[in-house]
This record gives C-alpha cells, sequence and structure tokens, in this order.
C-alpha cells in the first residue's frame, strides 16, 4: 500500500489514475460525469434524509427536548466533522493498493480514492461499515436515551450524509455475483469475473 497526495485537486474524475478492465458492468449509480450537477441532487436528496429521519425522532423525543444552547450547537458541528473525516479515513482501511487522497483547499474538498480490487464483501464491509458505527448505532442510542440528542443528530447526519453508500451496498448486494470483482474507475463503480479473462 503506498499513499499520494493530489493536491488542488480539480473535481475532474477523469483526470484520477486508474485502468478500466475490459467486459466489467457499471454498478446503477449517480455516475459522476458531471461534478457540479451531481453534488446538487445529492444535497437535495440528503437534506430529504435529514427530515425523514428527524421527524419520527423528533415525535418520539419531543417530551424530553431540551432547548439547545450554543455549547450543543458547536459540539454538533465539531462532532459531525469529526465523523465525516473518521468515514473518508476508514476507507482506508479497506484498501490493499495504491491511495491517492485529493485535496482542494479553496472548495474545502476531500477525497479519498484507490485503484484496488476488491471482492464483493469487502465492497459491502467498506461501504457499510461507516454507515452502521457513525449512523445507525447513534441514531438508535438516540432513542434509547433521548435526553441525548446530540447522539440522534449526529446519527441523522452521517446516515443522510451517506445515500451513496447505502446505494452502493445495495446494488452489490442484488446485483454484483457472489465471486466478482469490484474496482472504481472514475468515481464509478464496476464488477467483473475472472471468467471475463
Amino acid at each position: 500500500m503506498q499513499f499520494h497526495h493530489i493536491r488542488c485537486y480539480n473535481q475532474d474524475p477523469q483526470s484520477l489514475p486508474g485502468k478500466h478492465q475490459n467486459g466489467a458492468v457499471p454498478l446503477d449509480e449517480i455516475h459522476s460525469s458531471d461534478f457540479k450537477s451531481l453534488s446538487k441532487r445529492l444535497f437535495k436528496v440528503e437534506i430529504m434524509f435529514f427530515v425523514l429521519l428527524y421527524i419520527p425522532y423528533y415525535i418520539y423525543t419531543w417530551d424530553d427536548m431540551i432547548d439547545s444552547n450554543i455549547y450543543q450547537i458547536v459540539l454538533f458541528v465539531l462532532l459531525t466533522m469529526l465523523s465525516m473525516i473518521i468515514k473518508y479515513l476508514s476507507c482506508i482501511l479497506f484498501y490493499h493498493d495504491d491511495i491517492y487522497i485529493c485535496t482542494n483547499l479553496k472548495k474545502l474538498s476531500l477525497l479519498i480514492y484507490s485503484t484496488d480490487t476488491m471482492s464483493k464483501t469487502r465492497f459491502i464491509l467498506m461501504n457499510s461499515l461507516p454507515v452502521m458505527l457513525l449512523g445507525l448505532i447513534p441514531y438508535i442510542l438516540g432513542y434509547v436515551y433521548p435526553t441525548h440528542m446530540l447522539l440522534a443528530f449526529v446519527g441523522i447526519f452521517n446516515i443522510s450524509t451517506s445515500i451513496v453508500d447505502i446505494c452502493r451496498v445495495y446494488q452489490a448486494i442484488t446485483k454484483v455475483p457472489k465471486g466478482a470483482k469490484v474496482y472504481c474507475y472514475q468515481l464509478n463503480y464496476y464488477w467483473y469475473k475472472n471468467s471475463f479473462y
């Protein structure tokens, strides 16, 4: 495993390294040929999921709701930023090949990218573990301990910003056959079986 840093990443997927496999099948996901329109569409979906996850929590805990103060808001912002960094960096645990850390400080963007080919199981774990640990578990704990609203909000934030990961897990479970390999090329995931060669 070797780390590479790409400074001032221009958000053009075609500028990323990688090799496309012959006969590979794309996952049915939102393709990233137009990064700006993709970001806008994803933001709308994330807001919708945030609201959909917040409403039942609000109904369940309306008796226990406490007035927010500036410390809770600051702590929420810090925890969500920390959880987003952890979520990005957790991908590194699943990569065995070259890892590219792409940054653009002007646009405050971070991208972890690898040319690694992985098994279906490893791909599912890479996309689902951060959602469960940083999203689902805090969200459930927010229900169990209604006075700890911060946990629920961090969970809601992480689930709603993981829509692409959840879609990838669904696609891998339903479309990728057993024994297939999955890889990323220009920010889109593809699968292939060794029998193609």
